[in-house]
């Protein structure tokens, strides 16, 4: 394979010929060879061969494409056997683009030496893949005034990144539009459309199915349109029903709200979503809240931060889903949020702004990629700051992969690196709380999404 000589190769190159050697009783460690194999529009693997008389401690191996710069810039780490190294560089890993990789090869023995050398590597554009990513046949079963169920076949060469089917009512336009994601079991694609999501309404259905593969590709979109009949039943009396009762709002103020329901599950709670977002601009501050649970009462604090700060109409959605699998009919309330200075206090609510309180920015996400992502904040702490957490856990099954990831700090800048390793390896909605806390009781927060691919 021809190899193009790069100006990160050669700056690369020249740092390693002009370091200090270091006094050792052992070999500098040595590569002796590499290999590229498996190569195709999906990816490739790099192979090394080196000598470390004094042990290898580890074998890094960063990627990045020529476009862009190093944008996409991944270090993935190889597997080491004997005095070899492998490690499969997936094009999904570096947003699905194909054409010129460079990858660098760093070996370390474990007196701190390493040594360096890079390879470039030229990715095919995808063609059979591409094309046959698609959606087979759907039906419709389990048809009744509750609900109905879409299964699809789907076939994704590439691995399946997820299904979604967009589901509304024809009437009124979209205005009970909810994006439901499908269970995905090897070549099927399958979920029930529950009509508690959709205003409890019979009649006109439509769903549309969207298959996303791990390279970023969509699949040629398909749909169905189904009549959902109207019910015939007497409704359950509501001691025995699975709904949500009365709904209250308090703590209103510039900095958000709390959102109190009274629910009914004989079956059992399994969580309580509420989805939250402002009338300004759509749903694009759109943030899946999960609310806590104490007997028969689910509450959330719904932080104004989590959602650009704006003041003004506010939406809050409830859904309680029971441990049977079932949604109950559907609440929302509105709110408005007044607007004004928020300075910090003694509640986790606080996010003032300003030189002479306890504040904090909005955080920002960087090194985006499948295997994670770094969340970095600043903040104002005059009388000093106890510590700096940042807890995440994926939208899916609640907080089952809760994790508090402590920040490093400098100045007045705080950062983490989050890796999908440590939640459970999930990809999609992760939902991000940043703390700065003065004390155990008096902190400030602000809370994001972060789409993981």
């Amino acid at each position: 394979m021809k190899r193009r000589k790069t100006a990160a190769g050669l700056l690369a190159a020249s740092l390693l010929v002009g370091a200090a050697p270091m006094v050792t009783n052992a070999a500098p460690v040595r590569i002796v060879s590499t290999s590229i194999t498996e190569q195709s529009s999906s990816g490739y693997r790099v192979n090394v061969t080196f000598s470390a008389d004094a042990g290898v401690s580890r074998v890094m191996m960063p990627t990045w494409t020529e476009a862009n710069g190093q944008d996409d810039i991944v270090w993935h780490q190889a597997s080491v056997s004997g005095n070899t190294a492998s490690f499969y560089v997936p094009v999904s890993a570096h947003k699905g683009e194909s054409g010129a990789y460079i990858t660098h090869i760093y070996v370390y023995d474990r007196q701190g030496q390493f040594a360096l050398k890079g390879e470039n590597v030229t990715v095919p554009a995808s063609t059979s893949a591409s094309s046959s990513l698609s959606i087979g046949d759907v039906s419709i079963t389990e048809l009744s005034a509750s609900g109905y169920r879409v299964t699809a076949k789907i076939n994704a060469p590439s691995g399946v990144s997820k299904v979604l089917m967009p589901t509304w009512t024809n009437a009124n336009g979209q205005d009970d539009l909810v994006w439901h994601q499908a269970s995905v079991s090897g070549d099927t694609a399958t979920f029930y459309v529950p009509s508690s999501a959709h205003k409890g309404e019979s009649g006109a259905y439509t769903t549309h199915i969207y298959l996303y593969d791990k390279a970023g590709k969509l699949a040629p979109l398909k749909g169905v349109n189904v009549t959902v009949p109207s019910a015939v039943v007497t409704p359950p009396t509501p001691s025995s029903s699975l709904s949500i009762g009365d709904v209250s709002v308090t703590e209103l103020s510039a900095s958000g709200y709390r959102v109190t329901a009274k629910i009914n599950a004989p079956s059992g709670v399994s969580k309580v979503l509420m989805p939250t977002w402002t009338n300004a601009n759509g749903q694009d501050d759109l943030v899946w809240h999960q609310a806590s649970v104490s007997g028969d009462t689910a509450t959330f604090y719904v932080p104004s931060s989590a959602h650009k700060g704006e003041s003004g109409a506010y939406t809050t959605h409830i859904y309680l889903y029971d441990k049977a699998g079932k949604l109950a009919p559907l609440k929302g309330v509105n709110v408005t949020v007044p607007s004004g200075a928020n300075p910090g206090g003694n509640s986790g609510n606080n996010n003032g702004s300003g030189t002479g309180v306890l504040s904090m920015a909005i955080p920002y996400v960087t090194e985006l990629s499948s295997n994670g992502f770094r969340v970095t904040i600043q903040f104002n702490a005059p009388a000093g700051y106890k510590k700096v957490s940042t807890a995440v856990w994926t939208a899916a099954n609640g907080q089952d992969d809760l994790v508090w990831h402590n920040m490093t700090v400098s100045g007045n800048t705080a950062t983490c690196y989050v890796p999908v390793s440590e939640h459970k390896n999930e990809h999609g909605s992760y939902i991000v709380n940043a703390y700065v806390f003065e004390t155990d009781t008096k902190y400030v927060l602000q809370g994001m999404t972060v789409p993981v691919p």
